[in-house]
């Protein structure tokens, strides 16, 4: 199979292409042709990211210019919320960033030498749509923007993002914390009742048992005096007591603690969803910092 050779092919292509002329007009012909521009394949297509890699710019900078009106003389394609470059889209690129770079042009200096009006704005399909005076002054303005200050936007916004996901995770956090202490304090209500309720069915028990040993025990003869019972059984009356006050302080303690143990169920449940949106958080920030050293790789 005959080797391609990238820089005939490009030579060819953009030999009367105003851009390139102006290229050779401003002594780019070293830089022009560097091994990531020669390792190009004609039939391969890249993303914005690969291309970024190839020209050593950041994916985001990349993206900035199709949000400008140099996307007309780029040229990149289309596919759903993503564009794809060829070879030709990214030798383009390359010339618009050695221009800026090394001699200083802006993007509407390239426009102009493009032949292509600053007044259009592209939109996601690429399709041209005039803008009011204000709306062009503004695009005017953003153009003359250097592709430094694109890279600085991007790195602010990125700081942003990441600040505002390092801020609800902070707030999940605190809730969550929140939970713990709300589950600990019913925790504890439920205990003191529990408390409360012994102490009461103790109190219970013992005047109950000295009332009925009272009264099983001695009993008034006719003539007013008192005498010993002797088959008085003290153990079995006792044991009456304590089971019927044990049944009573159990149902006692079931409908004192049930409101707390509701709430106890709520705030689990509460807690399972913070700490699932905490895990979605850190995800997030994971992906941010994993990006940022993909971009910076």
């Amino acid at each position: 199979m005959e080797e391609i050779n990238v820089k005939e092919l490009l030579i060819e292509n953009f030999k009367d292409d105003p851009i390139y002329k102006l290229c050779q007009i401003s002594k780019l012909d070293d830089y022009l042709f560097d091994e990531n521009i020669l390792a190009l394949h004609p039939a391969t297509t890249y993303s914005t990211v690969e291309t970024g890699k190839i020209l050593g710019k950041n994916d985001s900078t990349i993206r900035n210019h199709f949000r400008s009106d140099l996307i007309e003389y780029i040229e990149p394609e289309k596919a759903g919320k993503y564009f794809r470059l060829n070879y030709k889209s990214i030798f383009r690129l390359h010339m618009i960033f050695l221009l800026m770079n090394k001699v200083g042009k802006t993007s509407v200096d390239i426009l102009v030498e493009a032949g292509i009006h600053a007044s259009q704005m592209y939109g996601g399909s690429g399709t041209g749509k005039t803008n009011n005076k204000e709306e062009d002054s503004l695009r005017v303005i953003s153009n003359e923007a250097p592709d430094e200050l694109f890279e600085k936007m991007d790195l602010i916004e990125k700081h942003l993002a990441t600040q505002s996901i390092q801020m609800a995770m902070l707030a999940y956090e605190k809730k969550i914390t929140d939970c713990d202490f709300d589950i600990l304090q019913n925790q504890h209500a439920i205990e003191l009742i529990k408390q409360e309720e012994y102490q009461r069915y103790l109190e219970e028990k013992q005047t109950r048992l000295l009332a009925s040993a009272l009264k099983k025990t001695y009993k008034k003869s006719m003539f007013g005096f008192v005498k010993r019972d002797e088959n008085a059984n003290i153990e079995s009356i006792s044991k009456e007591i304590e089971v019927a006050l044990q049944e009573k302080k159990e149902q006692v303690i079931k409908e004192k603690v049930k409101s707390h143990e509701d709430r106890i169920a709520e705030l689990k449940d509460e807690k399972l969803k913070l700490q699932n949106s905490l895990e979605d958080e850190r995800k997030k920030l994971s992906f941010q910092y994993q990006d940022k050293l993909e971009t910076s790789n």
